[in-house]
């Protein structure tokens, strides 16, 4: 095992890496709470099933091979990725509902709810 100032490094560098990635995991904090007020809980975890499935079909293609058949894209994995690929198309281009379409589609179903006039 090599050590780091054998390498090349220096005490500076390593505390430049150290700042970079502590800049890039509070930019990553705050664009993930920014997409969690704009998608919501479902929207999150349609973003995380969606980002599962290119992981797969990106580790498959760069790591399949006959001595990794566990990377590989079976029938099974086939399945599951165009499930979330279907759902996700179809969630995020569906209209969204708003307050007034539920509130009248709920007074359409009530009979009661309606006003006599």
């Amino acid at each position: 095992m090599t050590c780091a100032r054998d390498a090349g490094n220096t005490l500076a560098f390593a505390g430049l890496l150290y700042l970079g990635t502590a800049v890039l995991s509070a930019l990553h904090n705050k664009l993930y709470m920014e997409v969690t007020k704009l998608a919501g809980p479902v929207g999150n975890g349609l973003i995380n099933a969606m980002r599962t499935a290119t992981v797969a079909v990106v580790a498959s293609l760069l790591y399949c091979s006959e001595t990794k058949p566990n990377m590989c894209i079976d029938e099974q994995k086939s399945i599951v990725i165009a499930l979330i690929v279907v759902g996700g198309t179809v969630y995020t281009s569906a209209p969204k509902a708003t307050s007034v379409d539920v509130a009248v589609s709920s007074t359409d179903k009530d009979p009661a709810a309606k006003k006599v006039e």
